[in-house]
């Protein structure tokens, strides 16, 4: 298993990739993704269960789920997006059936459509059968393994001091050992992830509020402007400021 680091911190974060009789390993990301078998079929195990998608069928795919494909024939339409892109979409529930048959004429729009609140629109369609069947589970009912509780505890607590010292003692492990853990098992250092998952945070704030830039870093849990200004600008290439406007 693998964790995706790749565009943690892109707050518009959009993809659709169309491949054939694809087979991937079981790993994890941050990002929504849309599994849609355009023909053939596809065999996807997530969370342990095994869904068999047939033509026309789609599965839903929610942050930090594992999951793996597997097919001897398939073409198959993968959209990818980050959670900023839909805020209202939850994330500590899970759909019983993630299993939809979407639109052909709301898939075929989406392919090709680059305007990102035409994007936004047809997603909100797409998740619009799962609202409506209004089977979820919560997230925490369900078995987490170390790096699944690591996630979520960043999810809750990136307001706050959130160190590795301070998960550690939260998830009861030595910080040596899930520091190495991290590294291993995402890519990048448990520091490195949290401040580009705070960046991204601050930086849907500046897009979609009128709050200060001090008050956007702040409640993505930095604690000064200087070091969000220099964290800001290595990600993203420029300032708070210019990337508001």
């Amino acid at each position: 298993m693998f964790y995706e680091y790749q565009h943690i911190g892109l707050t518009e974060y959009f993809t659709v990739i169309r491949d054939r009789d694809l087979n991937f390993p079981l790993h994890l990301h941050r990002c929504f993704e849309l599994i849609h078998i355009d023909e053939g079929q596809m065999t996807v195990t997530l969370d342990r269960t095994e869904y068999t998608l047939h033509a026309g069928q789609a599965l839903w795919v929610f942050p930090h789920q594992m999951h793996c494909l597997h097919c001897t024939h398939s073409q198959v339409t993968i959209i990818l997006f980050s959670p900023m892109l839909l805020p209202d979409l939850p994330l500590d529930r899970l759909p019983c059936n993630p299993i939809i048959s979407p639109s052909p004429a709301i898939l075929a729009t989406l392919r090709e459509s680059r305007v990102r609140s035409e994007q936004k629109g047809l997603l909100y369609l797409l998740y619009t059968p799962l609202e409506q069947a209004d089977r979820f589970y919560l997230r925490s009912s369900m078995p987490q393994g170390l790096l699944e509780r690591i996630f979520r505890h960043i999810d809750n607590h990136f307001t706050e001091s959130c160190t590795l010292a301070d998960t550690s003692a939260a998830l009861g492990y030595d910080p040596s050992y899930l520091s190495r853990y991290f590294k291993k098992q995402v890519g990048c250092t448990y520091t490195a992830y949290v401040t580009s998952y705070r960046l991204g945070q601050a930086a849907s704030r500046l897009r979609t509020s009128d709050d200060t830039v001090l008050s956007c870093a702040m409640a993505a849990g930095f604690s000064g402007l200087r070091n969000f200004n220099l964290c800001f600008r290595k990600q993203y290439g420029l300032s708070p400021t210019a990337y508001r406007k």
